[in-house]
């Protein structure tokens, strides 16, 4: 008879914890293999016909900035339907509204950060020049008279700015509005920050 020592593990116990090794190691594998598909799937270009959430991921992105306004324009459709649906989060519509609208950089922030004075006035008039070159190219209908004809769209954005952003517009198009006055360019009120592209 042969006397087994008690700290030694018996065949069986090792290959038992070798299987539940190996079975362990074969989950770890499968998970990040997964998690690598997915993460694969989720870098990818989605359509236009994607899901609201993934269309926003992108549309969020500096990718999408960077395209071209044609590439741009069947995603733009696709997230105004979605953010009609009410299928879209405040956090998305501002994610996508900030990136489309700024094209990825915040004039907001660079004005803000301007010294008061001479800077701050150059760059409002650069603004006002802008505006005036895309309204003249543009030649649009003058706005209807009925008041309240145009809420309802500016009321999408208001709703996805955090309320420091829309103090902070709120004062930036009060400045405009006054240089526009100072240069003796008519302003009838409704003036907005134009989108950059």
């Amino acid at each position: 008879m042969q006397a087994s020592h008690p700290a030694t593990p018996r065949p069986e116990s090792r290959r038992r914890r070798r299987r539940g090794v190996i079975i362990a190691a074969f989950v770890a594998v499968a998970l990040l293999a997964g998690a690598g598909i997915k993460f694969w799937l989720d870098r990818r270009v989605p359509s236009p016909d994607a899901d609201a959430g993934r269309l926003a991921r992108y549309m969020s992105s500096p990718a999408f900035a960077a395209l071209p306004d044609a590439e741009k324009a069947p995603y733009l459709g696709a997230f105004r339907r979605a953010s009609d649906r009410g299928e879209l989060t405040p956090q998305q519509q501002r994610g996508v509204t900030y990136n489309v609208v700024n094209g990825g950089k915040d004039p907001l922030r660079h004005y803000f950060s301007l010294p008061r004075g001479k800077e701050r006035e150059k760059f409002l008039d650069e603004v006002i020049d802008q505006v005036l070159k895309s309204e003249k190219e543009a030649k649009r209908p003058p706005p209807p008279d009925e008041k309240g004809a145009n809420e309802d769209g500016g009321r999408h954005l208001a709703d996805a700015m955090p309320p420091e952003d829309r103090a902070r517009m709120g004062q930036f198009l009060q400045e405009l509005h006054d240089r526009r006055v100072a240069r003796g360019v008519p302003d009838d009120g409704k003036f907005l920050f134009p989108l950059m592209h």
